[in-house]
This record gives structure tokens, C-alpha cells and sequence, in this order.
């Protein structure tokens, strides 16, 4: 028995190797190939969301993804590789220069030599703005954009967020060629009218994801409320949404998108200050998949809003309430038990809730991964209660909070995950960051400004023990030239932001750090300056360092 069983089993190992063999014969090199880079390209997933603003703070540098570097490489081998990896590297096009900008016009626009038809292989077109974008004005992104609605049929994604140069003809285009469309940002595009929303209502575009945030000073025709309505009762599919800021939207919008979009996942009405609960009824009713809800600063709504959206809506995961006059301890204490589901929450600015409503949050919501406190009457007790229940936390914000003392910030020790953390506040010291340091080793973004007792001790500790650190941004600190010359040995550490940090004084010291190499370090005596953010973009290459003076 034990022959024949052992006879069996090479039988059917023999079987299966004849099995493999014919299946890899049956693929050509060329299919190999194809579908070697093809696995290489889609190494990092791809979300509901594509354009979502990028985190570099989670980005992990040594993960190996085929770039469009790399591909570029790949179509110079021969004849065979370039006709592979050339539509693989324009599938996805992304430009972040002027230079890259004019190069895409001109290939779009001239014949290729290898008889490439460029056009029909894109299918997703990103302007990524440098985070100084002043001179951008003289980038011709429109014509680029009227030249890809020309000859892009096969495009499924445009993101042109903050491309203040984008018109209504380029969009009109767009809406006209680009039959095949499901993601659309316009984030801030303060050129894009009602027209322009007219002409996407009227192609009936398959549309998943649509993005019309307006600027914060729209000084444009703003969006009105009828031509967005039209859009959304063409666009059955969405599910992503997002009209932040967008002044002119009223209950009629509202009430379309609970009508019309069964498949809603994610919505953001923050700072549409004319909706009211009437239409909050209606959504929670109708939109039973909704995940994600930002209502910060809709002034109108009463705590009525929330009941409702959480009484049909189980499975929301993602709340944001900021600056919002409802939203206190009776609230959040009653609701608390419903949001058991719940990875993120913004409470920033609620002025009302105290620890009373945030303990009951950390005792019911384990699963948070992102909270936002920004501003808020807190202090110790909250701490400990988070800081023991909300294990999962990755992103933790308590600036502003001044009635947490060194013993509640120190607990943020036991939070093992965080990989974003923002104290800003005035009342913790060294001992705070030491601790943080002994238990928070994956931190990648880090905030201490106006940490006014936190000198180089605490500095020093932190990047003794954490090589993850990414960004770092201590304005207003104690720290002195000792410690800003230990960070900049930092292997990981891209930007250094030490604004107004009085001990900061010998400018030819500065000045030498330059020689380091990998580290922008921004420096400034100049209170009116832009604060430097985490998600800056920045070029691990090049080193720069500014001192700038104060205006006179």
C-alpha cells in the first residue's frame, strides 16, 4: 500500500509539472514581460480614493515600486521592451514642473517616431504643485489639459487640485471627449464655474469620485447650488464627495445626493453654512453605506444632525465636527456608544467638550486610528484614558490643549503606533518628550511648536532612540545650535522646521549645515511666515537651508 500510495503521489507530482510546464509555454516572452513590469507598477495599491493628499509622514522611502524613471530605462532596452513598458509609464502621468508640463503638451501633440499613440494610453493625468508654487503662473496646465481631452478617450482620472490657471474651456473639453471618466479633482480651482459643472452635468460623465472644494477666498463665480444639484442626479455611482467650502449649497444639494447616490462612502459639506438637519435626516435614511462625514463648521446644524446620521448610519468611521457650536459633553457622551466602528475623529475647536465626553469617547471607540483635538478644554484625564484604550492611534493631535501637563502628555508613551504626532502646546517640557521617546519609536512627523520648556534635553532624547523621524517642527522652542546639528545627522530626517527659536543666532554655523547633504532646514525670525507642514513636498537630493530676516 505504502508503494502504491508513494507511486500515486509522483504520478500526480509528474502531472503537475507537465501541467506548469504547458501553461509556460504557452506565454510568449512579450506576455512575460507584460506581465512582470505590470506586477512591478501595481506594487502599491490603488484606493477608492487615488488622489488623496499624499502622507509622507506613512511614505516608506525604501519600498521598491517601478517609477516612471525606471520605465523610461525600461523602453530604451529594445524594440519588444519598449512597446510594453511605453504604455505602462504614460498609463499614470504626473507632472510636478513647468519643463514636465510643456514635454507632455509637445508629446501629445507631435507623432511618435516608434508609432506610439500616447493619448489613448493614458488613463490618469496628477499635477502635483511644488509646495512654493509662485511661479507657477507661467505654466500652460490649461493647454495641456484641452490637448489630453483632445486625445486622451481612455482617461478614467484627472486630479488638478490648486491649479488656479484651469478655465472652464479645458474642463468643457474634458466633460466633452473623456466619455470614460470616474475621478474628478477640482479641488480649489477657483477659475471653474457653474459652466463648467453645466457641461459635466450634461455628459453624464460614470463618475465615482468627484472633488469641488472652493478656495478659502473665493474671489470667482462661485458654484451655485442648481448646477451642482444637476451633476449629482447624473452621477448615480459616487462615492467620494467632497464640496467643502462651496458657500451656495443649500438643503436642495443635499437632499439630490441622498436621492441619487445610493453608493455614498465618503462626504465633505465642512464650511457649507447653509444646510441645515432637514437634509442630515434625509442622508442618513438613504445613504446606509456612508463611512466618512465632515460637517466642520456648518453652523446651522443642531445635535439632531448627528442623531440622525448615526441612527441609520452604523458604520460610520469617520467624523469630522470641528469648530461646530453643538457639539458638547451631552452629545458626545450619548452618541459614544454608537461610534464603536469609528477610526477617525476631528473635534478641533468644539470649545465646549472637556474630559467628561472624552472619556467616554476612549472608552467606547478602541479603534481609532486618527484623533484630532485641536483647541479643546481637556487635560490629564483624557490622556490616561486614551492613552490606555485607543491603542490603535496613529495620528494624535493635542495642540493647543494647555490644560495638559507633563504627566498626561507623557502617557502618550503607551501609544506604540503612532506614527504622526502634533503637541503644540506650552505646557509640556523635556520630561514629556523623553518619554515619548521610549515608547513612541515609529513617529515619522513630529510638531512641538510653541513647546516653550522644551530645550535640547528633550531634542536629544528623541533622536537617540527614533530613526524613523521624517519631519520634525519645533518653532519657538529653547533648542540651540547643538541640537539642530544632531538632527541634521538624522539618516531619515527631511525637513527641520526651527522658526523663531530665539537661540538660534550664529548664522555661519547655520550655514555650514548645508554640507550635511539629505536635510531642508527653515529657519526664519519672521512671525507672519507660512508654517511648514508634514506634507511639504520635498526632494530627498537636494539640501537647502533658509535664513531669512525679519521684514523691516
Amino acid at each position: 500500500m505504502e508503494g502504491h500510495d508513494e507511486g500515486t503521489r509522483q504520478d500526480i507530482s509528474v502531472g503537475d509539472e507537465q501541467e506548469e510546464s504547458s501553461a509556460l509555454k504557452a506565454l510568449r516572452i512579450p506576455e512575460i514581460l507584460s506581465r512582470i513590469l505590470m506586477h512591478l507598477v501595481n506594487s502599491t495599491p490603488v484606493t477608492l480614493d487615488p488622489f488623496a493628499p499624499i502622507d509622507f509622514a506613512k511614505a516608506d522611502s525604501t519600498k521598491f515600486n517601478m517609477t516612471p524613471p525606471k520605465l523610461l530605462n525600461a523602453t530604451l532596452v529594445n524594440k519588444l521592451w519598449n512597446r510594453i513598458a511605453t504604455p505602462l509609464m504614460y498609463r499614470n502621468s504626473r507632472i510636478g514642473t513647468a519643463r514636465a508640463c510643456d514635454l507632455l503638451a509637445r508629446t501629445l501633440n507631435e507623432p511618435s517616431s516608434m508609432g506610439h499613440d500616447y493619448g489613448s494610453m493614458m488613463q490618469a493625468f496628477v499635477v502635483i504643485l511644488p509646495f512654493s508654487n509662485h511661479d507657477t503662473d507661467k505654466w500652460n496646465i490649461d493647454e495641456v489639459v484641452h490637448s489630453i481631452a483632445n486625445r486622451c478617450p481612455n482617461l478614467e482620472r484627472l486630479n488638478l487640485a490648486d491649479c488656479k490657471q484651469i478655465t472652464d474651456t479645458s474642463i468643457i473639453a474634458v466633460a466633452k471627449n473623456c466619455k470614460r471618466l470616474v475621478s474628478l479633482d477640482l479641488n480649489r480651482c477657483a477659475k471653474v464655474t457653474s459652466k463648467a459643472i453645466d457641461a459635466l452635468a450634461d455628459a453624464a460623465l460614470p463618475l465615482q469620485s468627484l472633488h469641488l472644494c472652493r478656495p478659502l477666498v473665493d474671489n470667482q463665480e462661485i458654484l451655485n447650488d442648481e448646477s451642482i444639484a444637476r451633476l449629482i442626479s447624473v452621477s448615480p455611482k459616487l462615492k467620494v464627495l467632497r464640496l467643502r467650502s462651496c458657500n451656495r449649497i443649500t438643503d436642495l444639494t443635499v437632499i439630490e445626493i441622498a436621492n441619487k447616490c445610493p453608493e455614498l462612502m465618503a462626504l465633505d459639506l465642512s464650511w457649507c453654512g447653509r444646510i441645515s438637519d432637514r437634509s442630515m435626516e434625509f442622508l442618513g435614511e438613504r445613504c446606509s453605506k456612508l463611512r466618512s462625514i465632515a460637517l466642520n463648521g456648518c453652523r446651522l446644524l443642531s445635535d439632531r444632525a448627528l442623531r440622525s446620521l448615526l441612527s441609520n448610519s452604523a458604520n460610520l468611521q469617520s467624523i469630522s465636527l470641528a469648530h461646530l457650536p453643538f457639539v458638547t459633553d451631552s452629545v458626545l457622551t450619548d452618541m459614544a456608544p454608537a461610534l464603536k466602528n469609528l477610526n477617525m475623529l476631528s473635534l478641533n475647536g468644539c470649545a465646549e467638550v472637556t474630559d467628561t465626553s472624552i472619556v467616554a469617547i476612549a472608552n467606547s471607540c478602541k479603534r481609532l486610528e486618527t484623533l484630532s483635538l485641536f483647541s479643546i478644554n481637556i487635560g490629564d484625564p483624557s490622556m490616561s484614558a486614551l492613552t490606555s484604550n485607543c491603542l490603535q492611534l496613529q495620528s494624535f493631535s493635542i495642540s493647543g490643549c494647555e490644560r495638559v501637563s507633563d504627566i498626561g502628555a507623557s502617557s502618550i508613551r503607551n501609544l506604540s503606533k503612532l506614527t504622526s504626532l502634533y503637541i503644540n502646546t506650552r505646557s509640556v517640557s523635556d520630561a514629556s518628550i523623553v518619554a515619548i521617546s521610549q515608547g513612541c519609536h515609529s513617529i515619522r512627523a513630529l510638531s512641538l511648536n510653541d513647546c516653550v520648556h522644551v530645550t535640547n534635553t528633550g531634542i536629544n532624547a528623541l533622536t537617540s532612540v527614533n530613526e524613523n523621524l521624517i519631519s520634525l517642527s519645533i518653532d519657538r522652542t529653547q533648542i540651540t545650535m547643538d541640537a539642530l546639528k544632531l538632527l541634521t545627522k538624522c539618516k531619515r530626517l527631511r525637513e527641520i522646521s526651527a522658526k523663531e527659536c530665539e537661540r538660534l543666532t550664529d548664522e555661519t554655523i547655520m550655514k555650514e549645515i548645508v554640507n550635511n547633504g539629505h536635510v531642508s532646514v527653515i529657519v526664519s525670525n519672521a512671525a507672519a511666515l507660512a508654517r511648514v507642514t508634514a506634507r511639504r513636498m520635498f526632494d530627498e537630493a537636494a539640501t537647502a537651508i533658509q535664513i531669512v530676516n525679519p521684514p523691516a
